[in-house]
């Protein structure tokens, strides 16, 4: 049984700073594992011991997602392996476009029994994702 892990790899808002105007200066800001996603991260963990099954990260976005930090953050986090979309086609995709990449990917990983995220993602926000891409798999 495989349990994919659908978390967002982002800018830390914590590194984010405010500039006088109000505009939020992003440049200084390093990658991170959303802060919606670490819950799901142990969820899936704890189901795959009690069951023998695998989990699966999947992350989608540019092509800055894939570095050795963002694998080996993700990695530390109990998957059993990592799937990662990484195309700068992605850059500030909106949710519907990024839950429909999300959902091709959970198709070719294959016999996935359940599908978990975070509520949310630092960087889009919207809370829809997750839906989205429910409904995309049926």
């Amino acid at each position: 049984m495989k349990i994919v892990v659908a978390y967002k790899w982002a800018a830390n808002p914590q590194d984010a700073e405010i500039r006088p105007d109000g505009t939020v200066d992003w440049s200084r800001a390093k990658g991170a594992v959303s802060e919606h996603d670490p819950v799901a991260f142990e969820l899936a963990r704890r189901l795959a011991d009690a069951t023998g099954g695998e989990v699966v990260g999947l992350t989608v976005g540019a092509a800055a997602i894939d570095t050795p930090l963002a694998r080996k953050a993700a990695l530390s986090r109990g998957l059993d392996t990592l799937v990662m979309v990484a195309d700068d086609q992605l850059a500030g995709a909106d949710g519907t476009r990024l839950a429909a990449v999300i959902a091709g990917a959970i198709q070719s990983v294959g016999d996935v029994a359940v599908v978990i995220a975070g509520e949310s993602s630092v960087d889009i926000g919207d809370r829809q994702v997750a839906m989205t891409v429910a409904g995309q798999l049926g």
